[in-house]
């Protein structure tokens, strides 16, 4: 609702964009499914012309990058009376359909894929800001870390109480027994690609 626009089905774009939105806009989005926003360009007057998601607000180059939706979710976008830019561009990247694990029970944003494995939101590329998920061992096995990058200071992933984040993960083949837990947090500024790690059969 408002001077927005919808771009390529699964894209929104303020007016006008890639020139220039005009002052005084004031638009409403609301997502028809769920998915991952992926930003494809961001600029507007910082702190004064800015996109709300979830709660949190977005202005100058800082969009809402990897930020999940679900169906219903609402964005608003307004400007003010003074200076423009070319303001931005979302698409919603549309998750496949959930696998059975045989692994994991996840709950957040995590993802249970190929059956024996789990990964952060949007893995391989950056998972979002704030995020929060819980992962359950479903069998006993040994953990094989296929890839592991956070921010270092502040996105933790932690298993049987230690705590792992930059590029150091939990170590290789290090074991699992059923209803053992995995917390994963991230703050809210620098994200990264994240981590994938699986579960060997032989457990």
């Amino acid at each position: 609702v408002g001077p927005c626009s919808v771009a390529e089905g699964l894209c929104v774009t303020s007016a006008n964009f890639p020139l220039n939105y005009g002052n005084g806009e004031r638009c409403s989005m609301t997502a028809l499914q769920p998915g991952t926003i992926q930003v494809e360009a961001f600029y507007s007057e910082s702190s004064w012309d800015s996109l709300n998601v979830g709660g949190s607000t977005y202005s100058g180059t800082w969009g809402p990058q990897g930020i999940e939706l679900a169906a219903g979710d609402a964005l608003s976008w307004t400007s003010d009376f003074s200076v423009v830019g070319t303001g931005w561009k979302l698409c919603l990247l549309i998750a496949p359909p959930p696998q059975a694990s045989l692994a994991w029970s996840v709950v957040g944003a995590c993802r249970a894929v190929d059956g024996l494995c789990v990964t952060s939101s949007n893995f391989p590329r950056n998972y979002g800001n704030s995020q929060r998920c819980t992962v359950t061992a479903l069998r006993a096995g040994m953990m094989q870390v296929e890839a592991f990058d956070t921010e270092q200071c502040c996105d933790h992933l932690v298993v049987g109480g230690v705590t792992y984040h930059g590029t150091v993960g939990p170590p290789q083949g290090g074991a699992l027994a059923a209803g053992d837990v995995l917390s994963w947090w991230t703050d809210g500024s620098v994200t990264r690609p994240g981590w994938k790690l699986c579960l060997s059969e032989g457990g």
